[in-house]
């Protein structure tokens, strides 16, 4: 009887940690930004015809460019510090290390503003779409059911 409980029970503790695994602890200042955006409006001089605009997804402290009708997505690190004021973020890419993205942000019901300079750098003070600085507001996407 001993030895049926203890199978019972490593089975028990293996199913455990496997849901463990899979289940991600996402820092509760990452929350807001979890799933799929679409950009509302692209504040950057030219502005790319609107078919070519990528879609941002988050999940968890991973920050992905998903590019429009390609299997194509390039993904990066991302992080925040909303204690700041304005709110910063910074996003650093796997492949190129170097290109760091710092940037700031703020929300607005199912809005997100972000205002960026690519490349390294200050973020930027304010929210303004004029060089070095790009301004992305993004509307967040609706799950499919």
């Amino acid at each position: 009887m001993l030895r049926v409980f203890l199978t019972i029970f490593a089975i028990g503790l293996s199913s455990a940690a496997a849901i463990a695994e899979d289940t991600k602890v996402i820092p509760k200042e990452l929350l807001p930004f979890q799933g799929k955006w679409e950009i509302k409006e692209f504040g950057v001089d030219p502005v790319p015809p609107k078919e070519k605009w990528p879609i941002f997804a988050f999940d968890g402290d991973k920050f992905h460019v998903i590019q429009p009708g390609t299997d194509r997505k390039e993904s990066a690190g991302f992080s925040v510090a909303p204690e700041k004021k304005p709110a910063e973020f910074e996003i650093r890419p796997d492949i190129e290390k170097e290109k760091i993205v710092k940037g700031i942000y703020k929300f607005d019901k199912e809005t997100l503003t972000l205002c960026f300079i690519k490349g390294g750098g200050d973020p930027p003070k304010e929210f303004k779409a004029e060089k070095p600085y790009t301004l992305l507001v993004l509307v967040k996407m609706k799950e499919k059911k």
